[in-house]
């Protein structure tokens, strides 16, 4: 869709970004060099942890539905054979695991949007420290500090909402997928 397009678009600028942050400030670029990596790796780590978890999630919650399905179908009969407690007992044990699934994948959900999300404030606050030796030490400018900082925030927030991105239209997609089962 259009985010995803305009997200793609702005990759070429975090090049062109990243190249003025280097004639601006030098070595302050290999902050948003090493943060952008990392967030990367991060990401390949995190994101099959999470959708394993809500994988694992969906079929517990699919199978406490099935099981309420399947209970008001032969309500009748399991009042007559007498199974109503053996059958609470199941679904008592069905449910736990299901919320427990459900919030095991939530965690896992949100440590993904965390490592992107804490991108951001990292990169500024490592470019502002390195940046302030460098000023005091007078290898560049207060104004090329500004700058450098204006531009992280520029490298970093289309990545970070790139990385969101992705993983929102996964869970849509996951979604979609249980709804079509």
């Amino acid at each position: 869709s259009d985010v995803y397009k305009r997200q793609i678009l702005q990759v070429p600028l975090v090049l062109v970004f990243l190249g003025a942050i280097w004639m601006l400030a030098g070595l302050v670029v290999l902050v948003p060099l090493v943060i952008l990596p990392l967030q990367m790796t991060l990401a390949l780590f995190l994101v099959p942890r999470a959708r394993e978890r809500e994988r694992i999630a969906s079929q517990l919650a699919m199978e406490r539905r099935r099981m309420i399905l399947e209970t008001l179908s032969h309500a009748t009969t399991l009042r007559a054979i007498g199974a109503e407690a053996a059958w609470l007992a199941r679904f008592r044990d069905v449910s736990a695991a299901a919320a427990a699934a459900h919030v095991r994948a939530a965690r896992a959900s949100h440590a993904t949007e965390l490592v992107a999300q804490l991108g951001l404030p990292v990169a500024a606050a490592s470019v502002a420290a390195l940046g302030a030796s460098l000023v005091i030490e007078g290898h560049i400018t207060a104004g090329a500090l500004v700058a450098a900082i204006m531009l992280v925030w520029r490298v970093i927030v289309p990545m970070q909402s790139f990385f969101l991105a992705i993983s929102r239209a996964r869970q849509v997609a996951d979604s979609v997928a249980q709804l079509h089962r």
